[in-house]
């Protein structure tokens, strides 16, 4: 065996606070964690080896290589929610003879002895969840003792980071046990790695009446310091409603509601990783990165999680959802045509306080002529999502999307899985909830008729936003962290059609 330095104190002995196991092994004793004697050392020919024929094996050990299993080889069967059970890497090194298992609780701490299995077995079981938080390292042992030394892991499933500080993913979901390597993560310090879009530009004006600065009966262009801010360590995403002319609106009486477009305006924000934005140079458009620097785009392979906290959303017709888009830009408002190639909406949630919208998460592709919606696309996450914060995460892989609400899939779809790399949004909409009178579902009486002054603006649920206009001032949607995994996809060949 060739050794490497050893990272903590362990010299082949059973620590002292070992007993016997009815199978012959030994396991730590209760109490505290034993001090660890000093290393044993190779020592010269004659304490080590006694002869030649022991330096002619030093030559024979030092000329084969040796192997233990890296960090990422370490895994843990996550399936097995009343134990813990590890997996690693097999040896080919002729020379050990088993596996040695130790654990630590944090780095630094003494090392402790959890048993061994055969050089046959490179795996482990613990009866109970006690190790579920520490670290695990796997030590190679031959004939004479003598130790090669792996390096340590962390192997936790689920209700927080799995393994290499992987996303929220409980044990036995699709995706627990991939091997996660963060590239992107905010925290919300400053908003250095987003862009603010002030509808300026036309890629994402819609139901605008014809404004710059607007989208739908939302304005994006004016007070962006209280609309999309970073106050201890949080996104903070809410509104201002403001007495202001808006020419392109009429006042009109919403059934038992007076509304008073005309005469306010209602502020919110909204932020995205990157930009395309037109180029009158150019005569198309172009990639506009933010202030970080950071690429801000990912597609296939990749885990996107939100942790957010909607419990200070009080507003009815006001959402909060973070959703993705193509981001090639040569692609021109083609993210609902008939191509694939073109990428689609990605919704990972769209979420709004409206009458019987409470518990619910809309989490879908949007793929227009190209495939229609995600059958369902609706995930009741229950009465709790108003209740502190939450992660929502995005697994995409080749061959499938995955959603998650707290660490459990909730939504999947595999008829069309985009292929090209999209950026991330996350932002706040208003609407009035108008519908034209001849729409599927239209209710004389309940619903707000779209005129001139009233443009079609239905909304998530057909509700007007004026409702809250008292609200919207202290209405914020709170996201804690953004963050972004990459993992090795080895997936059968994508989906692109329906």
């Amino acid at each position: 065996m060739c050794e490497l330095a050893p990272p903590h104190n362990y010299d082949g002995r059973f620590p002292m606070a070992m007993q016997a196991t009815a199978d012959g092994e030994s396991v730590p004793r209760n109490g505290p964690e034993p001090a660890q004697p000093a290393p044993r050392r190779r020592g010269s020919t004659a304490t080590r080896l006694g002869s030649l024929s022991g330096l002619l094996a030093i030559a024979l050990l030092l000329a084969v290589s040796c192997r233990t299993a890296d960090p990422l080889e370490i895994s843990r069967d996550c399936s097995d929610t009343a134990n813990v059970t590890i997996n690693w890497g097999a040896t080919s090194d002729s020379r050990a003879t088993r596996y040695e298992v130790f654990t630590r609780t944090a780095p630094g701490a003494s090392a402790v002895w959890q048993g061994w299995s055969s050089i046959n077995t490179p795996s482990k079981t613990y009866n109970g969840t006690s190790l579920a938080n520490r670290q695990f390292q796997i030590a190679l042992r031959d004939a004479n003792g003598v130790y090669e030394w792996g390096p340590w892991a962390s192997l936790q499933c689920g209700g927080g980071p799995g393994p290499n500080n992987g996303p929220n993913i409980n044990a036995g979901q699709d995706g627990a046990n991939l091997n996660y390597s963060p590239v992107f993560t905010d925290e919300f310090n400053n908003l250095n790695n987003w862009i603010r879009n002030d509808m300026s530009d036309g890629l994402h004006q819609v139901g605008n009446d014809g404004l710059d600065g607007k989208r739908w009966s939302a304005w994006y262009n004016a007070h962006q310091d209280q609309t999309a801010r970073t106050a201890g360590g949080q996104l903070i995403m809410g509104g201002r409603v403001v007495q202001q002319a808006d020419s392109s609106r009429n006042a009109v009486q919403d059934n038992d509601l007076f509304t008073e477009f005309n005469r306010y305006r209602f502020y919110t924000g909204w932020v995205q990783t990157l930009s395309r934005e037109y180029s009158n140079a150019a005569g198309t458009q172009v990639e506009v990165r933010p202030p970080s620097g950071n690429d801000g785009k990912w597609g296939p392979g990749h885990f996107i999680e939100v942790d957010v906290d909607f419990s200070n959303m009080d507003s009815n017709g006001f959402r909060l959802s973070a959703w993705m888009m193509p981001a090639d830009p040569n692609v021109l408002n083609k993210t609902y045509d008939a191509d694939p190639g073109n990428g689609v909406e990605i919704d990972l949630f769209e979420y709004e306080v409206s009458p019987g919208a409470e518990n619910l998460l809309l989490s879908k592709v949007i793929a227009g002529d190209a495939c229609g919606n995600t059958p369902g696309g609706v995930i009741n996450a229950g009465s709790g999502i108003r209740s502190g914060s939450h992660t929502i995460g995005l697994l995409w892989m080749r061959n499938r999307l995955v959603w998650y609400v707290d660490g459990v899939e909730r939504m999947r779809d595999t008829r069309l899985v985009p292929q090209v790399p999209h950026y991330l949004i996350i932002s706040r909409e208003m609407n009035s909830g108008a519908k034209d009178a001849t729409d599927d579902g239209y209710q004389p009486g309940v619903d707000l008729r779209a005129r001139p002054g009233v443009p079609k603006d239905p909304g998530l649920y057909a509700t007007n936003v004026w409702r809250s206009k008292d609200k919207i001032n202290t209405d914020k949607g709170r996201v804690n962290s953004v963050k972004v995994w990459s993992v090795n996809d080895n997936t059968s060949d994508p989906n692109t059609t329906c």
